[in-house]
């Protein structure tokens, strides 16, 4: 079980962006598949100038972060992503983090 989520995982990150841009995060549960990886404990996403990651695909984001994750590194720079929306996002991030790197530019 183990193996399979955290392989399913590295698809789901993998295959953010373009669902994104497709708006299929929902349809493909990228959010369900991401925050089912309890064992992660970093994770890097490269989603800069990105039209599909606004203000609520950033929530959502939000709401698939692992629980235990301790380092994260987002570069959203360029994307429709508002003061509110990071705002929402950091409400969301796990007590678990100690490590966050965020490029985020208009």
């Amino acid at each position: 079980q183990k193996i399979n989520a955290r392989l399913r995982a590295v698809f789901a990150v993998a295959a953010w962006r373009q669902a994104l841009e497709k708006h299929m995060v929902d349809g493909l549960r990228l959010t369900q598949v991401l925050s089912a990886d309890v064992w992660r404990k970093e994770l890097l996403l490269e989603i800069a100038q990105s039209s599909g990651l606004d203000d609520e695909e950033f929530a959502r984001l939000g709401q698939a972060l692992p629980a235990r994750l301790e380092k994260l590194r987002l570069n959203i720079n360029l994307c429709n992503v508002t003061d509110d929306g990071a705002i929402a996002f950091v409400r969301l991030l796990p007590p678990t983090l100690k490590e966050l790197s965020l490029s985020m530019c208009v």
